[in-house]
């Protein structure tokens, strides 16, 4: 260690400054712990600190231009709606309040209670997340086409069930990517 060798090459000095009867033999002393608890501290603390890198040099290359964004391919309608199922249940929501709340912070959509009956509730979603995948997909709407909010409904079929521990159907009867103002769901539970 660095430290020890510190302490053996400045015996001898002080072996001869003793030997002289001088009186600067303590203050040789003193500078030589100084000397060795300083070196011994900045090899403990050294241990700890990365070695400084080298500078790094900016590389300048053309940039390379991007691949076209191809549009993404449809998901299969019964694989979305079983996967807004297992959402849906898993949202942990005990109130409707809380499990609309929980579709806006997700993204899913802004929705609101338009209906509220014993068993039966209305829902719109405005900006949906589905149609806004199909709008970018083939143009805004598509007049007359099928509902294509698959996973919504299937994220309102399970937190339904989740609340009220029964079985719970949704039925989109209204849908933005056909050209409607919003979607709109009718849910049965109970």
């Amino acid at each position: 260690m660095a430290s020890l060798d510190l302490a053996d090459a400045l015996e001898p000095l002080a072996r001869f400054t003793f030997d002289r009867g001088g009186e600067g033999a303590l203050h040789l002393i003193a500078g030589g712990l100084v000397v060795v608890a300083a070196t011994s501290l900045r090899l403990l603390f050294a241990r700890g600190t990365p070695a400084p890198e080298a500078p790094r040099r900016a590389v300048l290359t053309k940039p390379r231009p991007l691949p076209a964004a191809s549009p993404a391919p449809p998901r299969d309608p019964a694989s979305e709606l079983a996967r807004g199922r297992v959402a849906g249940r898993r949202c942990g929501a005990r109130t409707l309040d809380s499990a609309l709340d929980r579709m806006a912070e997700a993204g899913v959509g802004d929705a609101r209670v338009l209906v509220s009956r014993a068993n039966l509730k209305v829902i719109r979603v405005d900006r949906c997340r589905s149609c806004a995948g199909r709008a970018r997909r083939e143009g805004f709407a598509v007049a007359g086409g099928a509902p294509t909010c698959e996973f919504e409904r299937g994220l309102l079929e399970g937190a339904f069930e989740a609340m009220t521990g029964g079985e719970a159907r949704a039925r989109e009867t209204r849908c933005a990517s056909r050209g409607d103002d919003g979607c709109v769901f009718e849910v049965v539970y109970g």
